[in-house]
């Protein structure tokens, strides 16, 4: 599996159509294959199609998601997994860090 940019999701809108991005998110609501996701104030519809019936989606559960983001600022999901126990400030933290890394390579 290529590398993923790790993102926020209010930063999903800034990356290109068929960018594979990493984020992590709570579940607001699913019906039929899509999950909408939130992080703050930023939604994220997610279709989850390609790994039904491996996952479990429970609604107010932080999810780790990894997909390509659509045209419509969606994603079709590769890797939709349980982000239960993380400590969402230290994650936090080490996305800023890491994109700070990114930044300075060619």
């Amino acid at each position: 599996m290529d590398s993923a940019k790790l993102i926020f999701a209010e930063q999903l809108a800034g990356c290109s159509t068929g960018d594979k991005v990493r984020f992590l998110a709570c579940v607001e609501e699913y019906k039929d294959g899509i999950v909408v996701v939130r992080d703050g104030g930023h939604r994220i519809k997610c279709d989850v199609s390609a790994v039904l019936p491996q996952i479990r989606v429970y609604r107010h559960e932080w999810v780790h998601c990894v997909g390509r983001k659509r045209a419509d600022d969606s994603v079709d999901v590769l890797l939709f997994q349980s982000a239960v126990g993380m400590d969402l400030a230290r994650y936090r933290e080490m996305v800023v860090r890491r994109q700070a890394q990114d930044a300075f390579r060619p």
